[in-house]
């Protein structure tokens, strides 16, 4: 994965992706490096998984693509890599690289791998809240054990959305300067 061009606080690269419309394969900027302490004005963008929606040039259907990221909050001491699982082959080199260039003060953060892109932004929400993603993880899975022993043959999902309404809202719109989004 080489590296397509550095922004004050992120990183993107260039990716091919097929459109699962028409099929056509087709290159964009993926944001894969994001420090919200340097553009606090794009994290509402970001943790709204805009950065991973991309218009296809030929079709023009917009579409959600994961792939590699990487978020560094200085600011709230974590790291977190969101690596979705066909993806693991380029994802080595990469984050060893990336991670080594971090100072020296990230001994002390909290350092996570995800392989689902929900499961990234709710443990972005849970290190910035301050919680432990242990426990709320713990708590999730009591809440949907005893859901599903009250309801039989229901299977469902709990996640962790925020603490009362301070929630993430999807925006209509995002800022061009995230790279492909819409």
């Amino acid at each position: 994965m080489k590296m397509l061009k550095t922004f004050s606080g992120s990183e993107y690269t260039e990716l091919v992706f097929p459109c699962p419309k028409c099929k056509s394969k087709f290159t964009a900027d993926a944001l894969i490096f994001f420090d919200p302490s340097i553009r606090p004005d794009l994290k509402p963008l970001y943790l709204n998984g805009d950065f991973m929606k991309f218009k296809c040039p030929h079709c023009k259907n917009i579409s959600t693509r994961e792939h590699i990221s990487l978020y560094f909050d200085p600011d709230n001491k974590f790291i977190i890599a969101a690596i979705p699982k066909a993806l693991l082959h380029y994802s080595d080199k990469y984050f060893r690289s990336r991670l080594g260039n971090f100072p020296e003060y990230t001994p002390d953060f909290r350092k996570r791998v995800v392989f689902k892109t929900r499961d990234y932004f709710e443990l972005i929400k849970i290190f910035e809240y301050g919680l432990d993603d242990r426990a709320i993880h713990l708590v999730k899975f009591f809440a949907k054990s005893e859901i599903e022993m009250k309801k039989k043959d229901t299977r469902i999902e709990v996640v962790f959305s925020g603490i009362g309404s301070d929630l993430y809202t999807p925006s209509a719109t995002a800022d061009k300067s995230l790279g492909n989004v819409v």
